[in-house]
């Protein structure tokens, strides 16, 4: 097949996948208080889903060298369609936070699934090109997700929105099985996949994913951290909206970037350059205690951000042997998800003690470290591009399909 057929296949499904999951997700929260949840309970809902979603990313990197990516693709999206369908028939908030355990398997496959795929239909040297675009598909798509789930809940009702989202997810369920062609990727590496192969990836997408989930303090700061600050210094739910929304419209500039910047300075500067500078720009925070502050800072800071996911993403799957894009981007996305959950409950828990302004110090070391542990590791400029990457002209049909 056709890559660009496929490339084009993968933003659309990319784009409405993101546009109904956010918008249904996105009301959640206040879904779970309506409901009479507690804030700690909505906290382990997140947290929750975040664990599933970590565990099996780790495990569908297994299937997904081995079985036809088109069906897990569906798979995935009608699972989506089972998630909000649940959603829509809950009436108590300690079992929608339990079916969290739905979407967060189904999401835990999604990912691994559709960013294997888009690794496979583009050359080596596009990689990273192609991952920025499906990335900024998912922005922009966030973006409206977050207003039309808000705006038709309000206006009709949170069932509404997850019965819309429902028919949604099988019409994207029609459109994967109608566009692309069910044929077999690769030959599989053994009969039977086994747990142990999980870990059995290379060393140095063993470090990579270590790294870029300790680098998952940066998803802690833009929201939960973020938040306290705002509501710290005087700011309330609009406050926190509008933050929230410049820092995906400068991250859509940000990544729009990240091509020319992994040509000139390379993965490894760009990995380097946004954790300095956003150390010293947590440290501004840490002094300047101001919601000015938190609108001037925060957006730069979200937005830096998305570079560095960009750029461990892309190695990650350079670095992986040949036929095992799925299993090292398992392993990656599994690495990344379980990380988060540590950040979400520490920080929870240590701004219930002290406040959430220490912590942004603290997460400013963490970066500091990352970046002079990354600066070391010379392989990720000398050696990823080019070692493990197949050689143009080396993939067949049956590998991007």
């Amino acid at each position: 097949m056709n890559r660009k057929r496929v490339l084009y296949g993968l933003f659309l499904v990319g784009f409405l996948q993101n546009l109904f999951m956010t918008a249904s997700g996105g009301i959640i929260p206040i879904y779970l208080k309506v409901l009479g949840a507690s804030e700690l309970l909505v906290g382990i809902s997140y947290a929750w889903f975040s664990l599933v979603r970590g565990g099996t990313s780790l495990v569908s990197g297994l299937f997904t060298d081995r079985l036809n990516r088109r069906d897990l693709l569906l798979f995935s999206q009608l699972g989506f369609a089972l998630a909000n369908l649940a959603y829509a028939l809950v009436g108590t908030p300690n079992l929608l936070a339990a079916l969290r355990l739905i979407q967060g398997l189904t999401a835990g496959l999604y990912w691994v699934v559709i960013l294997s795929m888009v690794a496979d239909a583009s050359e080596p040297e596009q990689r990273l090109r192609n991952l920025t675009w499906f990335n900024i598909g998912i922005a922009i798509s966030g973006v409206g997700a977050n207003w039309l789930g808000g705006y038709f809940a309000e206006h009709f009702s949170p069932r509404f929105v997850f019965t819309s989202s429902l028919i949604a997810f099988l019409g994207v369920s029609l459109f994967v099985w109608k566009h692309f062609r069910r044929e077999s990727l690769r030959p599989a590496a053994t009969a039977r996949p086994s747990l142990r192969e999980i870990f059995n990836v290379p060393r140095q997408v063993k470090l990579i994913s270590l790294l870029a989930g300790s680098g998952m303090i940066a998803e802690t700061v833009n929201t939960m951290a973020m938040s306290l600050f705002v509501y710290g210094v005087g700011g309330g739910y609009q406050d926190v909206g509008l933050i929230a929304g410049l820092i995906v419209g400068a991250g859509l500039f940000c990544q729009l970037l990240a091509p020319t910047l992994q040509r000139r300075i390379g993965y490894r500067g760009i990995i380097v350059l946004v954790y300095t500078v956003n150390a010293l720009l947590l440290l501004l925070l840490f002094w300047q205690r101001s919601l000015l502050a938190a609108y001037l800072l925060f957006p730069v800071i979200g937005a830096l951000f998305t570079l560095p996911s960009l750029a461990w993403l892309t190695l990650a799957q350079a670095t992986a042997n040949p036929g095992q894009t799925g299993a090292a981007t398992g392993f990656f996305r599994g690495t990344f998800d379980l990380t988060s959950v540590i950040y979400y409950l520490a920080c929870g828990a240590l701004s219930a003690r002290f406040t959430v302004v220490p912590l942004l110090a603290g997460a400013a070391v963490v970066l500091l470290c990352l970046a002079f542990l990354t600066w070391r590791l010379t392989f990720l400029d000398a050696g990823a591009a080019s070692q493990r990457l197949p050689r143009r002209g080396k993939s067949s049909p049956k590998q991007v399909s």
